[in-house]
C-alpha cells in the first residue's frame, strides 16, 4: 500500500514572511481533493480531513492506493456501486452499549460500503439476521447466519478491523469504512465533536446522562469527505418510562407498555436471546408510535423466540427515538436521537 500527500490549500496569512510563525491558527482542513485514477487499476483515495503545515499554511491530506478489481476510470473503481450503510446516534443510555459494539457507549457514529457486526447497533438487527416471521408491528429474526462469533477459529486472534471466517480459519478485513472528517453536533447541553479513530469509528467516551431537551433540535454534520456533505436534524426525546421486563410465556402473547408523550416520536424494543457471543441466535423487533402507549407481541413470535433461544436471554432494549436520514452513494446515513433503556426478558411467570 503506499501513502501520499496532497497539498490542497495556498499560504493563507502571506507566503515568505519571516515574521509569520504559525499560519495554521483557525484554520480547518476539510476540502480533500478529489480521489483519481493513479493508472489503469489504481485509484487513490484522499481521507476526508487533513493536517495544516504551519510553516506554509497549506493543507496537506493522506491518501490511500487501492487496487480496482475492474479497473479505474474517472476517479473511480468500475463496477461498483457505492452503498453505504451509516449511522450517526446520540442516545440517552442507561444501559451500557452493546455486546457487539463495546466501542460504542451511546454517541457515536461509524459509515462504510457494508454492515458488519462489530460495528452495529442492535436497531440495526435487521442487516444481519434472516426475518423468519412478521405479525404486527413486529418481526422475529432467526437465524443470524451472517454474524460471525467472536469466540472464532482464528489463531492468533483477528485484529480490531478484522473477522474471522470460519470455514478457512483466516482473518479477513472488516468492509471498506469511512473517514468523513469531525462530526459536529449541536442541539445538546454541550456542544460535542466526534473525530474519528484509526478505524473511522467515532465515539464520546464518557456521554453525560442527560445530553438534551425533549423537543430540542439536535443538528449532526460533517464535511463527509468521499460521502459528500453531512448534516441532518431530528428532535430531542423525553426520557423512556416503561416496563423493565417482558414475560415471554408459551402460547400466549406479550404486551410491553410506555408512558406516552405525544410528542411524534416512535418506540422500539429490541429482545435478544441464546446462549452466542456477541452473535443473538434469535431477535424480535418490534416498532410503533409513542401514541400507542403499548405494543402486543404475538403469540406464534413468542413461540418462535422460546423455541430457538434455549435458556439464557442476551441484554434487550426499548428506546424512544426520532429519525432522520440522507442519501449516500446507494445507501442512506441516518441520524438516531433517543432515549434507550434496559429490558429484561423472561420465560416464566413473574419472572421467576
Amino acid at each position: 500500500m503506499k501513502w501520499a500527500l496532497a497539498l490542497g490549500a495556498s499560504c493563507w496569512l502571506g507566503c515568505g514572511g519571516s515574521e509569520v510563525t504559525d499560519r495554521c491558527q483557525n484554520k480547518v482542513c476539510d476540502e480533500p481533493p478529489a480521489d483519481f485514477c493513479r493508472n489503469e487499476s489504481v485509484l487513490a483515495e484522499y481521507a476526508g480531513t487533513g493536517t495544516c503545515d504551519p510553516k506554509t499554511g497549506e493543507c496537506q491530506y493522506q491518501s490511500t492506493d487501492r487496487t480496482c478489481a475492474q479497473g479505474c476510470a474517472d476517479g473511480a473503481c468500475r463496477g461498483e456501486s457505492q452503498t453505504v450503510f451509516g449511522y450517526i446516534a446520540i442516545f440517552e443510555a442507561e444501559v451500557m452499549w452493546f455486546a457487539g459494539s463495546d466501542w460504542f457507549k451511546g454517541v457515536g457514529a461509524y459509515f462504510a460500503d457494508q454492515p458488519s457486526y462489530y460495528r452495529y447497533l442492535p436497531h440495526q438487527l435487521e442487516w444481519f439476521c434472516t426475518e423468519a416471521a412478521s405479525a404486527g408491528s413486529c418481526r422475529l429474526y432467526s437465524p443470524c447466519a451472517r454474524v460471525v462469533v467472536r469466540y472464532d477459529q482464528c489463531d492468533p486472534r483477528c485484529g480490531e478491523d478484522q473477522w474471522c471466517d470460519n470455514q478457512s480459519a483466516t482473518c479477513q478485513p472488516l468492509p471498506r469504512h469511512y473517514d468523513v472528517g469531525e462530526i459536529s453536533v449541536s442541539g445538546t447541553h454541550a456542544a460535542i465533536s466526534l473525530p474519528p479513530d484509526a478505524m473511522d469509528r467515532y465515539a464520546l467516551a464518557s456521554p453525560p446522562a442527560d445530553l438534551f431537551d425533549a423537543g430540542a433540535t439536535i443538528q449532526a454534520s460533517a464535511p463527509g469527505g468521499a460521502l459528500g456533505a453531512i448534516s441532518l436534524s431530528a428532535p430531542g426525546v423525553a426520557p423512556l418510562s416503561a416496563d423493565a421486563q417482558v414475560e415471554l410465556l408459551a402460547g400466549s402473547a406479550a404486551r410491553f407498555r410506555w408512558q406516552s408523550t405525544g410528542d411524534g416520536s416512535r418506540v422500539r424494543l429490541i429482545l435478544l436471546g441464546g446462549l452466542h457471543d456477541p452473535a443473538p441466535p434469535v431477535g424480535i423487533s418490534c416498532d410503533a408510535e409513542d401514541s400507542a402507549g403499548e405494543l402486543e407481541i404475538p403469540a406464534a413470535l413468542v413461540d418462535g423466540f422460546r423455541q430457538r433461544t434455549l435458556v439464557i436471554q442476551k441484554p434487550s432494549y426499548a428506546m424512544r427515538y426520532q429519525r432522520a436520514a440522507q442519501t449516500a452513494g446507494a445507501g442512506e446515513i441516518e441520524l438516531m436521537v433517543g432515549s434507550v433503556k434496559d429490558v429484561h426478558v423472561c420465560l416464566s411467570a413473574g419472572c421467576r
